[in-house]
C-alpha cells in the first residue's frame, strides 16, 4: 500500500480479525508510518476503541447517510446524533465487569444444579507433518498441551489468547471435531471410552456457535431447515413437531417465525448469528461453545447478541464455552477466565481475579494491549515484542516446556515453569 507513496492510505478494517495485542503493533505501525510520510490515513472501522486511539476527526455513518461529524473529542464527550449514542453506549469497557455480582436467583439456580457440565484433564492435541523426499513424519505441531479444566452449570468459562494459542483446537477436541488424548467428560460420561453411538447421544449435550455467521450457515438451505438440522440428525420430534419448535426457537432468539423460509443471504450479520444461537439451542444442550461468536460483529449488534446469550444462560441454565481475544468483551460475560499461550493454560481465576489482579506477563500484555474508548485517555505507545511468539511446530522427539500451574489463592492459578 505505501509502494507508491501515497498522500492518502484507505484502511478498511485493518484490525478487525486480528488479536487485540497485534492490532496494537498494527496501530502503532501506522502511526509510524503516518508521522515518517506525512501521509493521511481513512480508517474505516466498527471498533470506537480504535477510533479513540488512532482518530483526529470522525464521520459517523447509517444506512449509507452520515448521521455525525466532529473531532474524536467532541463525539465521544459530547455526542448530539442517538445513533452516536447509542454505539458509544454498546461498547464494552475494561473495568465495568470488575465486582459485578450474580443475583440471589442464579446463585440458587446454580446451587440446584451441583457438579460440573464438562471436565477436561490433560487434553493434548497434535498433528504431525510430513516433510522430504520419503514423506516422513518429521515435525509435529504442539496445538494444545496438558490443558484441564472444568464448567459448571449457568457458568461462563472463558478462554482468551492470540491466535495460533489452541483456543479453538481446544473447542474442536472438546466438539468431537478433532481427535485428541486426555480425558473429556461430558455429563459424567468420559468421551473416550464411549462407542460410537453412545458418544452421538453425549455429544447432544455440546454445541457450537462458529465466529462467522456468513460462512457457518449453508446458503442453499432454508433457514429453519438450518435450525432444524440438528433435531432431524439424532431422530427428535416428526416433522409437524420439528416445525413447531424451531417456530418457538426463532422467537426466543429475537426473529420472527415467519422468516423460516427464507436463505441466509436475506439476513444481516447479527440476525444470522441469532439464527446460529436457535440452532445451537435446538437439542437443548448443557454446554455451548461460542468460538469467537461476536468478532465479527458490529459493537451496537454485538451488545445485543451477548445480551441474548446471557438471557438465554438465566433461562435454560445453559453454561458456556466462551473463546474470544477481546479482553472487554470477556471481561463482559465471564464468570471464569483462562489465559492460553502456546497451547498452554498460563493463568486461570474468576473474572475479577484475572483482570483486577493478574499475574502472569501474557495476561497483563493482553489487558495492557485493549485501547479505551476515549480519546482522552490514550494509551502511551504499544511496545512491540522483540522477537515473534515462538512456532508451536517442533521436530519429532522434541517436547515443549512443561508449564505447572500455582495456586495463589483463592483458586487463581498461574503458571510457573
Amino acid at each position: 500500500a505505501l509502494a507508491l507513496k501515497p498522500d492518502v492510505l484507505i484502511a478498511d478494517e485493518p484490525t478487525t480479525a486480528l488479536d487485540v495485542t497485534v492490532q496494537g503493533e498494527v496501530l502503532e505501525l501506522l502511526r509510524d508510518l503516518q508521522r515518517e510520510h506525512g501521509t493521511s490515513i481513512i480508517l474505516i472501522t466498527h471498533d470506537m476503541g480504535v477510533v479513540a486511539e488512532m482518530a483526529d476527526r470522525v464521520v459517523i455513518l447509517r444506512h449509507g447517510r452520515m448521521v455525525e461529524e466532529g473531532t474524536a473529542a467532541d463525539i465521544f464527550a459530547r455526542p448530539q446524533a442517538d445513533y452516536t449514542r447509542e454505539l458509544l453506549a454498546a461498547v464494552p469497557r475494561i473495568g465495568t465487569g470488575v465486582g459485578r455480582q450474580k443475583s440471589a436467583e442464579q446463585k440458587s439456580a446454580e446451587a440446584e444444579m451441583p457438579g460440573s457440565v464438562a471436565v477436561v484433564n490433560g487434553l493434548h492435541v497434535r498433528f504431525d507433518l510430513r516433510g522430504g523426499f520419503f514423506g516422513r513424519v518429521n515435525r509435529r505441531v504442539h496445538a494444545v498441551e496438558g490443558v484441564s479444566f472444568s464448567i459448571a452449570p449457568r457458568e461462563t468459562l472463558a478462554l482468551v489468547g492470540e491466535s495460533g494459542c489452541g483456543k479453538s483446537t481446544t473447542a474442536k477436541a472438546l466438539a468431537g471435531l478433532v481427535p485428541y488424548r486426555g480425558d473429556i467428560v461430558i455429563g459424567g460420561c468420559n468421551l473416550a471410552g464411549l462407542a460410537r453411538v453412545e458418544r452421538k447421544a453425549v455429544r447432544r449435550d455440546v454445541q457450537m456457535i462458529f465466529q462467522d455467521p456468513y460462512a457457518s450457515l449453508d446458503p442453499r438451505m432454508r433457514v429453519g431447515d438450518l435450525v432444524a438440522e440438528p433435531l432431524l440428525i439424532h431422530g427428535i420430534a416428526s416433522k409437524e413437531e420439528r416445525s413447531q419448535r424451531v417456530a418457538a426457537l426463532f422467537e426466543r432468539v429475537g426473529l420472527s417465525a415467519d422468516q423460516m423460509e427464507l436463505y441466509p443471504h436475506e439476513f444481516s450479520g447479527g440476525q444470522r448469528q441469532r439464527i446460529c444461537i436457535a440452532r445451537a439451542l435446538a437439542l437443548r444442550p448443557k454446554l455451548i461453545i461460542a468460538d469467537e461468536s461476536v468478532s465479527a460483529l458490529d459493537v451496537s449488534v454485538q451488545a445485543r447478541v451477548l445480551d441474548l446469550l446471557k438471557e438465554l444462560q438465566r433461562e435454560f441454565g445453559i453454561a458456556y464455552l466462551f473463546i474470544s481475544h477481546d479482553m472487554a468483551v470477556v471481561e463482559n460475560i465471564s464468570d471464569r477466565v483462562a489465559v492460553m499461550y502456546l497451547g498452554q493454560i498460563v493463568e486461570m481465576g474468576t473474572r475479577d481475579q484475572v483482570f483486577s489482579n493478574p499475574r502472569h506477563p501474557y495476561t497483563k500484555r493482553l489487558i495492557e494491549a485493549v485501547p479505551v474508548p476515549d480519546p482522552a485517555r490514550r494509551r502511551p505507545r504499544f511496545a512491540r515484542l522483540d522477537q515473534e511468539i515462538p512456532s508451536p511446530t517442533r521436530k519429532i522427539g522434541e517436547e515443549p516446556p512443561k508449564l505447572a500451574l500455582k495456586d495463589i489463592g483463592n483458586g487463581h492459578l498461574v503458571a510457573v515453569s
